[in-house]
């Protein structure tokens, strides 16, 4: 590889050429590889982390995601998005647990979800054994019915909690 006046990096050292432009050769030859080969390793070594991830810290949600995706095998078809599993099903709930996103056939804007519960799934990778203990049971307590009342005569939605701006955060940041 050559890098600044036509000069690979070892012909710079061997020639004696200033430090300045043995540093740009040096860079020029590092930014190449870096550009080629460390975008793969590093997409290979996320995927790592997250597998890791979500059998030791997320290991509670991604079981009962685990059995969940059991349960609803039979009547889903199932994708993958960004090292998580998407299962499409016909009933009414989407919801994540673990590496497991459960996503209805009947939500509007189907890939919104899909990165919405994405950010879930950051979520889990954040607050590991405590996300079912938060963020899912903030869920259910605002779906009891006089908390639901409540809510609605402060005029805020089910879906304007702390956990799911959060989530929404998090997909955001992530990109979709």
């Amino acid at each position: 590889m050559k890098g600044a006046k036509g000069f690979s990096a070892k012909e710079f050292v061997y020639r004696g050429a200033r430090s300045a432009d043995a540093a740009q050769a040096l860079a020029s030859l590092v930014g190449s590889w870096y550009n080629v080969g460390m975008r793969k390793s590093i997409r290979i070594l996320k995927g790592m982390a997250i597998a890791l991830l979500s059998v030791t810290w997320c290991a509670l949600q991604t079981f009962v995601g685990a059995v969940l995706f059991l349960v609803l095998l039979p009547q889903s078809s199932i994708g993958r998005y960004r090292g998580t599993i998407s299962v499409y099903h016909k009933a009414k709930f989407s919801v994540s647990f673990g590496v497991f996103c459960f996503i209805s056939d009947r939500a509007e804007g189907a890939r919104n979800v899909r990165s919405h519960l994405y950010g879930h799934f950051l979520q889990s990778c954040c607050f590991g054994p405590f996300y079912l203990f938060t963020v899912v049971l903030s869920q259910l307590i605002v779906r009891i019915p006089s908390v639901r009342r409540r809510r609605a005569e402060r005029g805020k939605s089910v879906d304007d909690t702390f956990f799911e701006r959060n989530a929404a955060f998090f997909s955001e940041k992530a990109g979709e």
